[in-house]
């Protein structure tokens, strides 16, 4: 049965195939967007509400922890509503930050279907 509401997902990776394979399998989750750069995601959150953003770290033009800072200077209570995907280098330069803002984060060669999982849990949370 179709939901009547939508939650909105954004997805925020300059790999296309790493936004294509999170659209197809977030897609029973909620609306699912995507932005290639931090640039684009602001804007997409300046057009609406997010329940939850899945960004990369490592992206041209805005890197995924300058569109956090700005994201959460904007609006702050997005802040609890961020999980980062990252390559094994990625987190292991970022952890102290991802821990440090009490951030969630994920492999990015993580299998995709457990990353479904901590986005349905999240919601299930956030809706309850």
């Amino acid at each position: 049965m179709d939901k009547p509401w939508q939650e909105r997902i954004l997805v925020v990776d300059d790999e296309k195939t790493i936004t294509d394979k999170l659209m197809e399998i977030l897609i029973k989750e909620g609306m699912v967007e995507c932005a290639g750069n931090g640039v684009e995601a602001l804007n997409k959150l300046y057009e609406d509400y997010c329940a939850v953003v899945i960004s990369d770290v490592g992206m041209p033009v805005m890197d995924g922890i300058e569109f956090y800072n700005r994201a959460v200077k904007m609006y702050p209570s997005i802040k609890d509503r961020f999980i980062f995907h990252a390559s094994d280098s990625d987190l292991k330069k970022h952890i102290s930050f991802f821990e440090r803002n009490n951030l969630k984060y994920v492999n990015k060669n993580l299998e995709m279907q457990t990353l479904r999982k901590i986005v349905a849990d999240f919601l299930n949370q956030t809706n309850k």
